[in-house]
């Protein structure tokens, strides 16, 4: 559940404009499996649920597939820092 104030956005599953069916990258197959998830606001928030025993490892251990959903969002929010 997520309480959302007047003045933030939503978040909305990075898999979203990939239907079931349809040509996607091989990632998406990779977070529709349900072990990692990825959500952003459309501006230059990402939210990352990943596996793992420490946030540090699940991100180095995951990073292989991440940086490419990532990747996917930099065209719109153009240079990408994390």
């Amino acid at each position: 559940m997520e309480l959302i104030r007047a003045d933030e956005p939503a978040f909305n599953n990075v898999i979203e404009p990939y239907p079931v069916g349809a040509e996607q990258p091989a990632w998406v197959a990779l977070f529709r499996g349900g072990n990692m998830a990825a959500f952003t606001d459309n501006r230059w928030r990402v939210r990352l649920f990943l596996p793992g025993q420490t946030p540090q490892t699940a991100y180095a251990d995951a990073y292989p597939v991440v940086r490419h959903v990532l990747n996917s969002l930099r065209p719109t929010w153009g240079e990408l820092h994390l």
